[in-house]
């Protein structure tokens, strides 16, 4: 079956992401300037690679630093399709009828979703069967809207009693770190005298966190 998967999630803070500034800095071995301070547009461009970072080793893992929102388009109904998040919920099942420009929902009963696994599983039940009314000249005529849930590591309980809190996995956190420091020192593929590669260690974490098939 073939399908695409359009993918948002919003990222308020890229540095808390990944640890917050003192953790960036001793990374890149820089000083984030203040915001509002006269180089305030170099904080801008560290903000803005550091989420780029982000989002780059979630495309490339299927794992999801914050809750999120999925839209998948697909050929046909999904009998069963394998999603690269932790699904929270099933928002809606649609299609598109010939000739029509907006989406006829489709009964949220006769599907289901497994949320606890990694990949997520979205399927059909055995009562459901393909509109006959569809749009054939649309190569992907249905689309399933799924509510995500964040790829998140319990921290443990420190002596003091305080509440553990969820965050960002570790692993997820270095790999977008060295991604990072990668786009800040070098600003092109190639530099004189030497070819730019990604560090080793950077493809290793990404192995172990993919989530892909």
């Amino acid at each position: 079956m073939a399908y695409r998967i359009d993918k948002t999630f919003d990222i308020a803070d890229p540095f808390a992401l990944l640890g917050g500034e003192g953790v960036i800095e001793e990374h890149l071995r820089v000083t984030i300037p203040a915001a509002g301070s006269a180089t305030e547009i170099e904080r801008t461009h560290i903000l803005q690679i550091a989420e780029v970072a982000i989002r780059h080793v979630a495309n490339l893992t299927g794992r999801n630093p914050v809750a999120g929102k999925f839209r998948v388009h697909l050929s046909g109904i999904p009998f069963r399709l394998d999603i690269p998040a932790r699904i929270a919920s099933l928002d809606a099942v649609e299609y598109l009828k010939q000739g029509a420009t907006t989406y006829t929902a489709l009964d949220l009963d006769s599907f289901g979703f497994h949320g606890l696994t990694a990949p997520g599983i979205i399927f059909s039940r055995d009562l459901i069967s393909e509109p006959s009314d569809r749009d054939d000249d649309h190569p992907l005529p249905f689309r399933v809207t799924l509510s995500t849930l964040a790829d998140s590591e319990r921290t443990t309980d420190p002596a003091d009693g305080t509440p553990a809190v969820d965050q960002v996995p570790m692993a997820f956190r270095h790999a977008a770190l060295l991604y990072l420091s990668h786009l800040y020192e070098n600003r092109a593929a190639v530099i004189p005298g030497r070819v730019v590669e990604m560090p080793l260690a950077f493809d290793h974490l990404v192995k172990s966190l993919l989530r892909i098939r």
